[in-house]
């Protein structure tokens, strides 16, 4: 999943303008994450933001595309264009991929106690 680096570092910036975002090389592509949850990801020059069922429909009526390479029950699509061109929207799909990404995250399991 190649990518071009001036196109992560542009995701990056675009980004930083919603959310504090941290980034991490995966796979050949690019995880974007906010506080330790992964909301959206970069391969084959494309953002894809982590969707949850109920907007996937709408945003594929826009054009949104599936992630397909994690196979086709995937939640990360890509930002239709109509969005990726009107800044407030692109923020409030991105605050919605934050939502869905904590609304899918699993409680972390308690540390054992050791037996004495």
């Amino acid at each position: 999943m190649p990518f071009d680096p001036d196109f992560r570092i542009q995701v990056e910036k675009r980004l930083a303008n919603h959310l504090p975002v941290k980034t991490k090389s995966m796979f050949g592509g690019v995880g974007i994450f906010f506080e330790d949850r992964m909301i959206a990801l970069i391969a084959f020059q494309t953002l894809y933001i982590r969707m949850s069922l109920s907007t996937i429909e709408q945003l594929e009526k826009m054009g949104a595309a599936p992630f397909e390479v994690l196979g086709p029950k995937t939640r990360y699509y890509s930002v239709p264009t109509s969005i990726d061109q009107d800044e407030e929207a692109f923020g409030d799909l991105i605050h919605r991929a934050v939502a869905e990404a904590f609304a899918a995250a699993k409680p972390k399991p308690r540390p054992r106690t050791p037996k004495l």
